[in-house]
């Protein structure tokens, strides 16, 4: 993972499998980090005990939508979402709001959506600034009132663990029996 410690780890006494299925969950049961630098490293010892070291092409991801207990999270990178000099959205970040967007208008139409920006940004002010900011947009994109969609900021978190957070509580679309 992003700081250098194994993430999922396969094993086994012959020759591996042509694809090793991945479902994007971690040995203790954690998903992906979004905007994190993944590298699939292969290690291997052959017959005559050496150990031979193969890397993969490094890869990232720029969201992830996991089930809650009450409805999804969805996780979208933090580093291009925003300009950091300029403390607004970057082109990036509004594809990745569309995109988001899309998923939640096509299975989360009704459902209430919270949006939570941890950024390492020192300044809360500015964290929430940019959270009232990723809240908007998507809104805009939902076609629904800005006040719809509650955003929240915090400030200083560290740099692997930087993401918006877009938190789907499903809602009942049963009636109350009566």
């Amino acid at each position: 993972d992003g700081a250098g410690k194994n993430f999922r780890k396969y094993s086994g006494k012959s020759l591996p499998p042509q694809v090793l299925e991945f479902d994007g969950q971690g040995d203790a049961g954690q998903w992906l980090k979004v905007g994190q630098v993944y590298t699939g490293v292969l290690t291997f010892t052959d017959s005559m005990g050496h150990v031979h070291t193969a890397l993969g092409k490094p890869f990232s991801i720029a969201g992830l939508s996991v089930p809650s207990s009450d409805g999804y999270v969805m996780y979208l990178a933090a580093k291009p979402m925003f300009d950091t000099a300029k403390r607004r959205i970057t082109p990036d970040g509004t594809v990745l709001l569309e995109e988001a967007a899309a998923i939640i208008q096509r299975f989360h139409a009704h459902d209430l959506v919270q949006l939570g920006a941890y950024l390492a940004w020192t300044d809360a002010v500015k964290v929430k600034t940019a959270a009232e900011s990723a809240a908007g947009e998507l809104a805009k994109r939902l076609s629904v009132a800005p006040s719809s969609i509650k955003s929240t900021g915090h400030a200083n978190v560290s740099d692997l663990e930087q993401r918006i957070e877009l938190t789907i509580k499903t809602l009942s679309h049963e009636q109350p029996a009566q």
